[in-house]
């Protein structure tokens, strides 16, 4: 299988991982769509549901940034070929809202476009999201 697809994936997880705010919009195609657990429009601010382009990318980050404090995240695979990547890991948020611990296994799905991310389909348990919110 050609890893050519999973490039973007490796060069985001990379910017993300040093804070680097340009490397990470740079992974991501002009007309990116971001799903962040459900495909539905989302209520201004809210976290899971679907982003569209460069503003939706850096609204996608804030809401995390306001969301969470990342205690640990680690990216465990990344593969691709096809114009297709996928890669998973585990992650342990701290929720801002209450300081409660949010851990979970995550998985991403990518459709890659002119060596970006075209689509970015992001998968985490939000049964244990709603747990760590009480």
């Amino acid at each position: 299988m050609s890893t050519q697809s999973s490039l973007p994936i490796k060069a985001f997880f990379e910017a993300f991982g040093k804070g680097n705010f340009q490397g990470i919009l740079d992974a991501f195609h002009p007309d990116v769509t971001i799903t962040a657990v459900r495909n539905v429009d989302r209520i201004n601010g809210q976290l899971y549901g679907t982003y569209k382009g460069n503003d939706g990318v850096k609204e996608f980050l804030t809401n995390l940034g306001n969301a969470f404090d990342t205690q640990s995240f680690s990216v465990e695979n990344v593969v691709g070929g096809d114009g297709v990547a996928f890669a998973n890991g585990k992650f342990v948020h701290k929720l801002k809202t209450n300081g409660n611990l949010y851990p979970s296994d995550w998985a991403l799905y990518a459709v890659i476009k002119d060596n970006k991310i075209f689509e970015y389909h992001f998968y985490e348990d939000t049964a244990t999201f709603e747990e760590a919110n009480k």
